[in-house]
């Protein structure tokens, strides 16, 4: 949607949604994530995710799992989280990738794993993704989950920095 709000074509949206579209579904569930010409409403946006997310829409199984993560307008729960985010994880949603990582290196919702938590950030920083990158270079200086390579975490810094990620002291593994 353009910036001012089109309700006839929000109308048409919904109505494509509610007979399975899982690229409508998806929209409605940002629309009303966002409160972009309605109201903001976390239950309805999730409600929208979920159904996308079901059909294996990428994407909507990340927000899913994002808003679980941070427990958006629902109660955190770390075990929905990593469902919806390893489904987009493994189809390749660099965002899913980074979460997980983060999940794997800070020990939330499992038993904390560098060596899981590299793997995740590596593909995501394969894939241009600047946190996951600085988090790569973070874990190559430090030596955690991968030998430690001053080369490489230099290279994966300012790959990361150059793509916009702004380093944080105390914070590599934040998203």
């Amino acid at each position: 949607m353009a910036d001012s709000f089109d309700e006839e074509k929000f109308e048409e949206i919904r109505q494509v949604a509610e007979q399975g579209d899982v690229a409508a579904q998806f929209i409605l569930g940002r629309i009303y994530f966002k409160g972009k010409g309605v109201r903001r409403n976390l239950r309805e946006a999730i409600q929208w995710f979920r159904k996308a997310a079901e059909q294996g829409q990428a994407e909507a199984q990340c927000h899913l799992g994002k808003i679980y993560y941070k427990g958006r307008g629902i109660k955190r729960d770390y075990d929905e989280s990593l469902h919806w985010l390893r489904k987009a994880a493994e189809q390749g949603q660099a965002e899913a990738q980074a979460f997980l990582g983060r999940m794997y290196a800070k020990g939330y919702g499992v038993e904390q794993d560098f060596a899981e938590a590299f793997q995740w950030f590596q593909k995501a920083a394969e894939q241009d993704h600047p946190k996951s990158q600085l988090a790569l270079s973070v874990m190559y200086q430090k030596g955690e989950g991968v030998q430690k390579d001053m080369d490489r975490a230099r290279k994966w810094f300012f790959k990361g920095v150059r793509l916009g990620a702004t380093p944080r002291p105390g914070k590599a593994y934040d998203l």
